[in-house]
């Protein structure tokens, strides 16, 4: 049986700010859970069966930090549910669940970050939570490669996207015609 983050953990270095983390982090990952359930409900067929399948890992991730923060003698009550899940919840009954997807995967991808940069995360939640966003990026469109493309944060398509490319690919442009100059200057001595 392998090692949990549990029995991993050095209490010591555990301070109020680590706990108040890990309640975001628990807080957090039940809203997920429940988002999930929601959206499966609007959805069938394999989205469903991914939404449930996603919802099933957050409560375990859930049930993770749960855990850590009992163990530290912390007494849980059931969160309320964010503002932002009703939101994305009315705009996925109203215009359809591929609407919210986009915005869900943004939320998997900050998951990820912050779980790598916590040391009393379980083995293996950064790579779920990554699996989660390409899941839900691939189940949100019907190009493979904008679904990609969406489940990294990098290559997010928005105006600071937008802005980049174009500053690559003037420097592209510029650098090419300046080796070009020299290239010929060069040939013609």
């Amino acid at each position: 049986m392998g090692t949990s983050a549990l029995d991993r953990a050095d209490w010591s270095a555990v301070d109020a700010a680590d706990l108040a983390r890990f309640e975001t982090f628990w807080r957090d990952e039940v809203a997920a859970a429940a988002l999930y359930r929601d959206l499966a409900g609007l959805v069938d067929g394999d989205r469903r069966s991914l939404l449930l399948e996603l919802a099933a890992t957050e409560e375990r991730h859930a049930a993770h930090w749960a855990a850590l923060l009992e163990g530290h003698g912390r007494e849980l009550v059931a969160p309320s549910r964010p503002w932002r899940d009703r939101l994305l919840l009315l705009v996925a009954r109203r215009f359809g669940v591929e609407r919210v997807l986009p915005v869900v995967v943004r939320a998997e991808a900050a998951d990820r970050d912050r779980y790598r940069a916590s040391v009393h995360a379980a083995p293996g939640m950064v790579e779920e939570e990554t699996a989660h966003g390409r899941a839900l990026a691939l189940a949100s469109t019907d190009s493979v490669g904008e679904g990609l493309a969406l489940a990294d944060a990098r290559h997010r398509t928005s105006v600071g996207g937008s802005l980049r490319a174009a500053v690559f690919g003037a420097n592209d442009g510029l650098v090419s015609n300046f080796a070009l100059i020299m290239g010929v200057a060069g040939g013609t001595r």
